[in-house]
């Protein structure tokens, strides 16, 4: 799982944050880290799911950023996928001084 963290990470342009992948990536979302109990479904929440009626964060989280199925039976892997797609969006977003709201507008007009 840490290597496709790492992917996730690396698609997204973040490191690693407190000795951890999965908070960059929170970070890169928008989720304050000092406050943040869990990771996950803070960053469920900051991309538009609902943490209260979630039974799976992971899934939740593909679902929210416009992923519609798993990749080889795994939802980590789609979340890659996701992420390698929108690497270029992204940093266009970025030059452009746009914010995780805008890129992730951007994101949700692409057909995944």
């Amino acid at each position: 799982m840490s290597d496709t963290l790492k992917e996730i990470a690396d698609n997204l342009g973040v490191g690693l944050v407190n000795g951890g992948y999965l908070s960059g990536i929170a970070q890169f979302y928008g989720v304050n880290l000092s406050t943040s109990t869990d990771l996950m479904k803070d960053i469920l929440t900051a991309v538009g799911g609902d943490p209260a009626t979630s039974t799976d964060y992971l899934k939740d989280i593909v679902l929210a950023l416009g992923g519609t199925t798993t990749i080889n039976a795994n939802w980590m892997e789609a979340w890659e996928d996701i992420t390698e797609i929108a690497g270029a969006f992204q940093a266009r977003v970025a030059a452009d001084g746009g914010t995780f709201e805008a890129f992730s507008c951007l994101l949700q007009s692409i057909n995944f």
